[in-house]
């Protein structure tokens, strides 16, 4: 059987991965002297509060070789083949080290590593239909094909209040941040070909930033009718709720996931973004 796998920014709720047989590796999150796993320990909101009140910029790091070798080999061992979906290696070592451990393991049994090119509930939506195929008993050589072909077609679409958050990671330069920064300009990120993070469309207002993300989301899809379409918030669990209602009003979705995102992924957006991730058709 194919054991599929994610890593953190994934941000797959622990019920919905346990349910759908997805392994979480999570990446680390630093505030001061204190680190912990994404997902546990410290949630998004206790992170966000803490970063203004100590005026503290977060840090986060990829898991290290060994934790995925760790989580691999029992697998291996069990005579399962592993699939592994991560962050972009754009912006995180996470997708190197994976395949360090791939490499490491390679006399054990088959691992096989996507490199994403973005984050987020895209990598989720990914991860679960490869888990969903792996346990209709399709072949690994199938679902990672799929996996393949998937992880191509997604689309990342993040709208945000401000940049700050981006600038302060350096994920972003503090030019651009400074030239959406006036006239109520809110900007929309999403990954380019090599997986960097790039601003994709500018909107005067958010509520006319959720109506294009809706706008896109409709063109592009077309039809969720064989997929999964996914939402994410920060704090504000509304605005992905209205975006959802938006999309589902004007095409058919069959089934979506809506989740908060988690701690790595709010390291850099800051508490006021909702996003849409789906598969282009």
């Amino acid at each position: 059987m194919v054991k599929v796998f994610a890593d953190s920014t994934s941000d797959l709720d622990a019920p919905i991965a346990e349910k759908e047989g997805v392994g979480i590796i999570p990446l680390t999150v630093t505030l001061g002297e204190e680190s912990f796993d994404d997902g546990a320990g410290v949630s998004f909101l206790e992170m966000s509060r803490r970063i203004e009140a100590e005026h503290i910029v977060p840090k986060t790091a990829a898991p290290s070789p060994q934790r995925f070798y760790d989580a691999f080999l029992p697998e291996l061992q069990k005579g399962n083949t592993v699939l592994c979906f991560c962050a972009s290696s754009g912006i995180s070592s996470t997708y190197q080290n994976a395949c360090i451990a791939r490499d490491q393991l390679k006399d054990v049994g088959r691992v096989d590593v996507i490199d994403s090119k973005a984050c987020g509930i895209s990598i989720g939506i990914s991860a679960v239909l490869a888990a969903r195929e792996g346990r209709a008993g399709l072949d690994h050589d199938t679902v990672y094909a799929q996996g393949l072909r998937r992880v191509s077609k997604m689309e990342t679409l993040v709208l945000l209040d401000d940049l700050d958050y981006l600038v302060m990671g350096g994920r972003i330069s503090a030019l651009a941040a400074k030239a959406v920064s006036i006239m109520n300009i809110k900007p929309v990120i999403t990954f380019d070909e090599e997986g960097k993070i790039y601003i994709r469309h500018k909107s005067l207002g958010f509520k006319k930033g959720m109506k294009w993300l809706c706008e896109q989301a409709v063109e592009k899809g077309k039809d969720f009718g064989n997929t999964i379409l996914g939402f994410a918030y920060c704090l504000d669990r509304s605005r992905a709720e209205q975006l959802a209602d938006m999309v589902k009003s004007q095409v058919r979705v069959v089934e979506s996931i809506t989740t908060q995102i988690g701690c790595v992924i709010g390291a850099y957006t800051g508490t006021k973004g909702v996003a849409v991730f789906f598969e282009r058709a």
